[in-house]
């Protein structure tokens, strides 16, 4: 059996922590628009979109979000450099 080292367990333990995160972020927006096309039919009568405002979201919301971008906006630009080499 193989011996798992502090160094190793770590950078494990790490990667998780960001795979876990990516999904959260990914969870996020879906929810949020979920909740809105049910507030649309349920409460409004209307049928469902897909349109947010950001003014009807709590602050940790509007903050969630624009971290959420940036991290996005992070991850197209390192695709991006990865596979053509510029940013």
């Amino acid at each position: 059996m193989p011996r798992v080292t502090k160094s190793r367990s770590l950078k494990t333990s790490s990667a998780r922590c960001r795979n876990a995160s990516r999904t959260e972020a990914g969870r996020i927006p879906l929810q949020l628009r979920f909740a809105r096309q049910v507030n649309a039919i349920l409460g409004e009568g209307a049928p469902p979109d897909n349109y947010i405002n950001p003014r009807e979201l709590s602050g940790i919301e509007q903050r969630l979000l624009k971290e959420i971008f940036i991290r996005i906006g992070n991850l197209q630009t390192r695709l991006s450099f990865d596979f053509t080499g510029q940013p």
